[in-house]
């Protein structure tokens, strides 16, 4: 290991001058345990003392100054040592991760026909990230400008359904980009705050929410009409009282009204003049002590979700003192409340937009307490699909909400029917990595989830109208993150096949088949296929090699073409292992998987090191880059040391399916601790 030396700067400031730090601004006439003598001295000791001070003020700051330079010397020297070789691991190093083992590719998106890829990465020896635009066809990377990456596609922008424009805000405008014209405009400007919601599946009307609340424009622009029209209008509190409180004050106002022919018409020019107020406008729904979750428009902008939520009340959280913070004083951390205490409580409705009624779902599920959340509208925009999922975390529903227009005076003239269409209980818990992976069929007459009912996760479809769910995927593996394409004919998700210890792209027709494997070569890849289906961009890693982007046409084989190099070259130089996969038994006979590092020349006295993950549901005994890339790292410095190193994923890891993964219900701290 190279080393440097700098000399440290003395910071010579005695006791006496930090004490004349301390009062040289002082008032004197305040000082009271100094007046008397204070008051005898000359106006030329005065100054000079002042002088003195001021000088002393500027020795400290020169100081200060000098003290950061010398961190900033050590910081160039680490950026140095990061541009050579490394022939043995060096702490200092690796501690300076992502700028030792590269930034992964992130935020990866397609232009909407496919001729350009997006996406946010940045070189070892950069400051910042950066947005990249890549040319799959020419090959071409450039990395874009600040301004020029804010007039391209951002990741959260919303798209209509053929992928022909987008939506999103830039700095405090809505602009609109045209993938043939390959053009961003503004469509909207000064709307600080506002944020898109979607494109209608046709591209013709945006809507947006601002301030909570959802508004309708012409994505054409200013030549239609009406500019602006407002959807909802969510007001908190409670509605206001109409009339007299009592039975007698009401009678004696109706007889005041029959009585004087000057305070009827008066009354019915009030009413008159609020009429013409609200025409056009939203009917206002009053929270009354329920809090705004999420408002989703349907696609014909017929029917707006409404989710709300009413806090728990009394609760507390378990705050964290925040020791290193920019005023240099503790500041506490707010966390959340503990397992145990009282939940909020949460609902789901259905409002007409042009009558402003709205109907709540009423689930039918005995008084069990549930989270209500997800809410997706079919693609005809006839059926609403949301995740129902109990309190104690052994239940998970999916419910279809459909909506009609009555004459019910009680549900102000809109109805909704319930339908819990796929259900699964656990007796331990449902896995949270259910929540993902859902979604609507394209007829609209089934939707698709996933499910661990069969031990590991797979693709389910189910009708609408209910029935029971049809497997679409099954075997020993574990299936994630299911999408439809773009033309809406079949499913991308990324799977463990062959192994729990490997993860690669598929294709799968949407009624079902034989998975099409997309990649390969690889130990891990997470894809993005092209609008046209024809390239997928992965983002993918091996054992030791962090993450890259690569790009190969769909139907080729291997990985395709590396887009990014990340990793420094103090990194490159090294020969990181990619670390034999082991099982061992545990004492009650079960096979726990784990890597195993072994010294090239280990130490006489045989030491070893058991190396236990973090963060409770993670996978890491696999030949793909590791979520503790630090670690990984050091396993190595320990192995030059002559160490042996076995990292485990022991009962509780994710990866191996549904009972692995509960094995230590009501026994955390055994099994778990056993296996290691």
């Amino acid at each position: 290991m190279s080393r440097f030396w700098i000399p440290r700067p003395t910071l010579t400031i005695s006791l006496l001058s930090l004490c004349m730090l301390c009062v040289g601004d002082l008032d004197v006439a305040t000082a009271s345990p100094f007046r008397g003598a204070l008051s005898h001295q000359s106006a030329a000791q005065e100054e000079a003392d002042l002088a003195k001070t001021e000088s002393q003020k500027a020795e400290l700051i020169v100081a200060q100054e000098d003290e950061l330079a010398y961190v900033h010397a050590i910081r160039e020297e680490i950026r140095r040592r990061l541009g050579e070789s490394m022939e043995k691991v060096e702490l200092d190093l690796i501690m300076e991760g992502s700028d030792f083992s590269g930034t992964r590719p992130s935020a990866v998106r397609w232009d909407g026909d496919g001729s350009r890829l997006w996406f946010r990465w940045k070189r070892w020896d950069e400051e910042d990230l950066s947005t990249f635009e890549y040319d799959p066809v020419s090959g071409t990377l450039r990395q874009l400008t600040d301004e020029e990456a804010e007039w391209v596609p951002a990741q959260n922008a919303v798209w209509d359904r053929d992928r022909t424009h987008a939506l999103w805000t830039v700095r405090d405008s809505l602009v609109m980009y045209d993938t043939h014209a390959k053009a961003t405009r503004p469509l909207l400007e000064r709307v600080n705050g506002a944020r898109p919601v979607m494109l209608t599946p046709d591209g013709s009307m945006a809507v947006i929410s601002y301030d909570g609340t959802l508004f309708a424009i012409p994505a054409a622009g200013s030549g239609q009409l009406p500019l602006l029209r407002q959807l909802t209008d969510i007001r908190d509190g409670q509605p206001p009282s109409e009339g007299p409180p009592n039975d007698q004050q009401r009678w004696l106002r109706e007889q005041q009204l029959a009585l004087f022919d000057v305070l009827q018409r008066a009354e019915e020019q009030r009413l008159e003049r609020r009429e013409d107020a609200e025409r056009g406008r939203a009917k206002p729904l009053y929270l009354a002590g329920w809090r705004a979750a999420g408002l989703q428009p349907d696609p014909t902008l017929t029917w707006v979700a409404v989710q709300q939520a009413k806090p728990a009340s009394e609760t507390k959280t378990a705050d964290v003192p925040n020791y290193v913070t920019a005023s240099g004083f503790t500041e506490d951390i707010r966390t959340r409340t503990k397992v145990g205490d009282a939940l909020s409580e949460s609902r789901v409705g259905i409002l007409d937009v042009a009558s402003g009624g709205v109907a709540w779902a009423d689930l039918d599920l005995d008084e069990r307490k549930v989270s209500i959340s997800g809410a997706r509208w079919s693609p005809d925009g006839t059926k609403l699909l949301v995740r129902v999922r109990s309190q104690d975390n052994k239940d998970r529903w999916f419910a279809v909400l459909t909506p009609t227009v009555d004459d019910t005076e009680d549900s102000q003239g809109v109805s909704v029917d319930v339908s819990l269409v796929a259900h699964d209980h656990d007796e331990a818990w449902i896995g949270w990595s259910v929540a993902s992976g859902y979604g609507w069929l394209p007829d609209s007459q089934g939707i698709y989830f996933v499910s661990e009912r069969e031990g590991t996760m797979h693709l389910y479809t189910v009708p609408a109208a209910g029935g029971e769910p049809e497997a679409l995927t099954s075997g020993n593996f574990e299936l994630f993150n299911p999408r439809l394409t773009q033309d809406r004919s079949a499913f991308i998700f990324e799977a463990s096949i062959p192994s729990p210890f490997e993860v690669q792209a598929y294709r799968l027709p949407i009624g079902g088949g034989e998975p099409e494997q997309l990649t390969s070569g690889l130990g891990r890849m997470d894809v993005t296929l092209s609008p046209d289906g024809t390239w997928v961009a992965g983002v993918g890693s091996k054992g030791n090699h962090p993450w890259e982007l690569y790009l190969r046409r769909t139907g080729g084989s291997g990985t395709g073409i590396q887009v990014t190099e990340s990793a420094s070259p103090a990194f490159d130089s090294y020969d990181w292992i990619d670390p034999e996969v082991v099982h061992f038994t545990a004492r009650d006979g079960t096979e726990v998987p784990a890597r195993l590092y072994k010294p090239a020349s280990p130490h006489p006295q045989g030491p070893a090191v058991i190396f236990v993950h973090g963060a409770g549901y993670l996978h890491n005994v696999h030949h793909y880059w590791s979520s503790y890339s630090r670690e990984y790292t050091f396993h190595h410095l320990l192995m030059e040391r002559g160490y042996t190193v076995l990292d485990i994923d022991y009962r509780g890891s994710a990866g191996y399916g549904r009972d692995w993964r509960t094995a230590i219900y009501r026994y955390m701290g055994d099994k778990d601790l056993s296996d290691n």
